[in-house]
């Protein structure tokens, strides 16, 4: 596989996908098969399985052939979709679950080409009006995308990159501690993700244009919900 092989050549391979962006891959064809995306190979006696969900698939390639982004290595490799995901039109993989979206246009009319869209890595940004956008699960609360930027609320976007996000949830820009309902800017809703999110360890930055560090000049009231809790590593 271009981008990923599942491989359980004599013994067994597990793999899960989610909320992920696999694109713009390629690889050449070989003897036991080929795949430009992924290629799930149980060959040898052994088993491969495959569970996606949530993810962008497509617009990856093989030599000489064209379109191609998933192969089961000859029956061989079991594929499990849970939904929510856009695939290529590979003449292999279907739309056959919740919310998949069998795509058979221009990948660039779904996604920009690697970048720096903000974050630590490099991203495939959804383009304007990509049928990615608000087409993926409801959010469920505190959910972040590759970049560590804020999920939106309600339907999400396909893939790794959800376009619309408000920013990182995790700078501080008010001294305001919400009522009830979370607040985006203030330190408990921070809180809130980084207690979802264990294991990306964030640090929370205080906005010098909102806080100016200097003795009590900025304090924050938490009379409205009382005590913060922190359950993650900061």
């Amino acid at each position: 596989g271009g981008g990923i092989i599942n491989q359980g050549y004599g013994g067994s391979a597990t793999l899960t996908i989610s909320n992920s962006t696999i694109s713009g891959n390629s690889a050449s064809t070989v003897a036991y098969g080929y795949s430009g995306g992924i290629y799930n190979d149980g060959f040898g006696g052994g088993s491969a399985t495959l569970t996606i969900g949530d993810t962008i698939l497509a617009g990856n390639t093989v030599v000489g052939i064209g379109e191609s982004d998933y192969n089961n290595g000859g029956s061989s490799g079991t594929l499990t979709d849970t939904g929510y995901n856009l695939f290529g039109n590979d003449g292999v993989l279907t739309a056959g679950a919740t919310g998949d979206i069998l795509f058979s246009g221009n990948i660039n009319t779904v996604l920009a080409p690697l970048a720096y869209n903000g974050g630590p890595t490099e991203t495939l940004a959804l383009v304007s009006g990509s049928p990615a956008i608000g087409a993926g699960e409801v959010n469920t609360g505190y959910e972040l995308d590759q970049r560590g930027y804020a999920r939106v609320s309600g339907p999400i976007s396909i893939g790794a990159f959800d376009y619309g996000s408000p920013g990182s949830p995790f700078v501080v820009t008010t001294e305001t501690d919400p009522a009830s309902d979370d607040l985006f800017g203030s330190l408990r809703t921070a809180l809130n993700y980084a207690n979802a999110n264990p294991l990306l360890d964030p640090t929370i930055p205080f906005d010098t244009g909102v806080f100016d560090g200097i003795g009590a000049d900025n304090p924050i009231n938490l009379a409205a919900q009382g005590e913060l809790v922190i359950t993650s590593s900061l």
